[in-house]
């Protein structure tokens, strides 16, 4: 072949029609955006791992926000299997930031905080989130007893993390605690996050390939331009401490800097929960091309050995 055509579309229609018109027979897909292209089972599907991390973190700056024994509860409360089974497989659960094929994932420590309800509701009632008044619902204590509603806010762009946001809900009705999951368009759900209107909010972000979460969880200042995705409030700058050791550790300390951050944002913050981890795709059609090996740096990842048949022979 002397040449190998990209086009930039701008609408996931104009890529489908394209493709199922033959003007184009490949394409970048990405399952959990609102630009999922849902292309049919005649093609073929390579799927590859990438940094793309889903989490859920806290406006710490609310009532129940700023508690931390709440935030370290509801690390136990995600069925994070679920978002496996909503993207068809196209995702990895994790309940720590880092991808789970990685050498260093510290399996032991993920285990420790799956999906546990009972350990969930244990840790609220040693927080004093229980149900005083024995009417089936839980409330905190601030003079008397309050009733609780946690505003959980969610992009409707995507309906996996829809769907993840109200599995929780659920999962916490069933313990008695009251969840309203919000599902905002683009600019609702930003301007929401700027606003902190929310308790909790359910993110998305691309990390870089050394699970680097300055960007996450530094705390925002004023004079701090390198940080604006960490909505939480948070004034704790001890979590800098912990990811510029993980950072700066070398082969043997690696593993050990990475199990102290995440027991310290999973168990004594709370500060982030780790959901899991996107697959993305490249599509073709079926019997064109051999030899595709994707991967999230280079998605044409072995180009000059593809097989390629445009015609039948």
């Amino acid at each position: 072949m002397d040449t190998i055509y990209i086009k930039d579309y701008q609408a996931a229609d104009g890529i489908i029609s394209a493709f199922e018109d033959s003007v184009i027979d490949v394409v970048l897909n990405d399952p959990s955006s609102y630009t999922n292209l849902g292309y049919s089972s005649t093609n073929e599907t390579h799927s590859f791992a990438t940094t793309n991390m889903h989490y859920v973190a806290f406006n710490e700056n609310s009532v129940l926000g700023k508690m931390a024994q709440f935030r370290v509860a509801m690390q136990y409360a995600f069925d994070r299997e679920y978002l496996e089974e909503l993207l068809k497989g196209n995702a990895v659960a994790s309940s720590v930031p880092m991808y789970p094929s990685c050498e260093i994932y510290p399996q032991s420590i993920a285990d420790k905080y799956s999906y546990d309800l009972e350990t969930c509701k244990s840790i609220l009632d040693a927080g004093g989130i229980r149900d005083y008044d024995e009417d089936g619902r839980l409330e905190y204590m601030s003079g008397s007893p309050q009733t609780i509603d946690v505003s959980f806010i969610v992009s409707s762009d995507s309906s996996a993390k829809s769907g993840v946001a109200r599995r929780f809900a659920e999962s916490m009705n069933s313990i008695g605690l009251n969840v309203t999951v919000r599902e905002l368009t683009w600019s609702e759900y930003t301007k929401a996050l700027e606003e902190g209107d929310f308790d909790m909010y359910y993110g998305e972000v691309k990390l870089r390939n050394n699970f680097d979460l300055t960007e996450l969880l530094q705390v925002r200042s004023e004079d701090n331009e390198t940080t604006n995705i960490n909505y939480t409030n948070s004034k704790d700058s001890s979590v800098e401490t912990y990811i510029n050791d993980y950072l700066a550790s070398g082969d043997t300390g690696r593993s050990f800097a990475f199990q102290n951050l995440v027991e310290y944002i999973n168990g004594t913050t709370g500060s982030l929960i780790t959901i899991g981890f996107e697959k993305q795709q490249i599509i073709s059609r079926r019997g064109v091309i051999k030899g595709l090996d994707p991967n999230a740096g280079n998605p044409l990842f072995n180009v000059e050995n593809w097989v390629v048949t445009l015609t039948d022979e």
